[in-house]
């Protein structure tokens, strides 16, 4: 289906390139990845294709539920994943390979995104969680080299390097104002 082209909605919660764009990532997805032999990718390109399906023949700007999306992997080897799993091997990983995905907990689930808004609910959800994690982390990092007299900082080590980068420049920059 890559030369179906997103059509004009007349709505203002539409964003005709913001929709062309997160269409084309999908489909560019489904066209690298419609063959492959590995049953996980197999998993994904079904759950793109339906929250493609679901863009161009129903609302598209409703959320596709997460028990939906689960229901379409009844018949394959996923069918018994929890939410959690298909989370993070479905979705997640839809993510990581450039499909964006809408996500909002307060609509319970997914879709390609047509607007901006929708966008911003996907960039709120990881805001949510991702902000209190990182304090979290640069908390425990302070406590333990207070504790130590700076002789201990758990982010010296070489798998933390891109967490040390970030609080050592967050730390400059702050020291900077």
């Amino acid at each position: 289906p890559d030369n179906y082209i997103v059509q004009n909605v007349d709505s203002v919660k539409y964003d005709e390139e913001i929709a062309t764009i997160c269409f084309k990532l999908a489909n560019d997805f489904i066209q690298k990845n419609n063959n492959s032999d590995d049953e996980e990718v197999n998993a994904q390109v079904l759950i793109v294709k339906y929250l493609l399906f679901r863009f161009l023949n129903y609302e598209y700007d409703k959320y596709v539920t997460t028990k939906e999306l689960k229901k379409q992997l009844e018949y394959t080897k996923f069918s018994d994943l929890s939410t959690q799993k298909f989370r993070m091997r479905i979705i997640a990983k839809l993510r990581d390979n450039g499909v964006i995905i809408s996500g909002s907990s307060a609509k319970k689930g997914y879709k390609i995104p047509s607007n901006e808004k929708e966008l911003l609910d996907f960039i709120n959800h990881g805001t949510s969680i991702i902000m209190p994690m990182l304090f979290r982390l640069r908390k425990c990092r302070d406590l333990i080299k207070l504790g130590t007299t700076n002789n201990l900082d758990l982010f010296q080590r070489t798998e933390y390097k891109s967490l040390k980068k970030y609080f050592d420049d967050i730390e400059v920059h702050h020291d900077q104002l």
